[in-house]
């Protein structure tokens, strides 16, 4: 693989990263939940929403959408979103049960 490829492949990996990111939710303590129960809430809810939804955003971060052309572009993509938009839903849920205002 050329340098030039590579490097076009970092960014890319790098700007999936970021998006995926973007788009996680933020949890707000609603009934006085300190920072330490918060992250404790926050991890314990990320691996639940990844067991009920089988969704990991991390995975989907290190493996983009592939950049082929042709009438299906954007399938992958648009399939990332719909199981990222899952996994946030699961994991909003959990959040939620717990005390917590997300948006």
């Amino acid at each position: 693989m050329s340098m030039a490829r590579q490097l076009s492949c970092a960014a890319l990996l790098a700007a999936c990263f970021s998006a995926a990111q973007a788009q996680r939710p933020v949890a707000y303590p609603s009934q006085g939940q300190g920072q330490a129960r918060q992250d404790r809430d926050d991890g314990e809810c990320q691996v639940w929403a990844r067991k009920e939804t089988g969704v990991d955003p991390a995975a989907l971060a290190a493996n983009p959408p592939s950049q082929e052309t042709g009438p299906a572009v954007g399938g992958d993509a648009g399939a990332q979103r719909s199981a990222l938009g899952e996994y946030n839903r699961a994991w909003n849920a959990c959040m939620r049960g717990r005390g917590y205002t997300v948006e």
